[in-house]
């Protein structure tokens, strides 16, 4: 008999550019949050506090979540939750990024470099 769910399909970015991405994310942009807000053309342009870095984060996080779901593990709470939140109307719809938000986004990153590391490691 044929099971009743969907073969998952292979992630379209395979595991070492995903890594790379996120340990980009996670290490090559500032926490500095500046007095006053800025553009991608003024000052650092690698600051975690803009909204850009956000949407990246997003994405990897979304990349992430297709990797572990075509393992068919579970992808963890913190993943989901903030997915959730980057993609929702109130984090659209905010003035400012806080200090906070930054610090779930490098705990999900974190987490999902330890992820990530786990599935190369066993493709290897």
């Amino acid at each position: 008999m044929e099971s009743l769910k969907p073969e998952k399909e292979k992630p379209l970015f395979n595991l070492k550019e995903t890594l790379q991405i996120a340990k980009h994310l996670l290490n090559d942009y500032s926490e500095k949050i500046p007095d006053s807000l800025v553009s991608g053309e003024e000052g650092e342009r690698l600051l975690k506090i803009q909204t850009n870095w956000f949407h990246a984060v997003l994405t990897v996080l979304e990349i992430v979540k297709h990797h572990v779901e075509f393992k068919r593990e579970i992808v963890p709470i913190e993943i989901i939750n903030l997915s959730s939140y980057l993609s929702s109307d109130k984090f659209k719809k905010r003035e400012r990024n806080t200090r906070e938000d930054i610090n779930q986004a490098n705990r999900a990153l974190e987490l999902s470099l330890g992820l990530l590391s786990k599935f190369k490691d066993k493709e290897e």
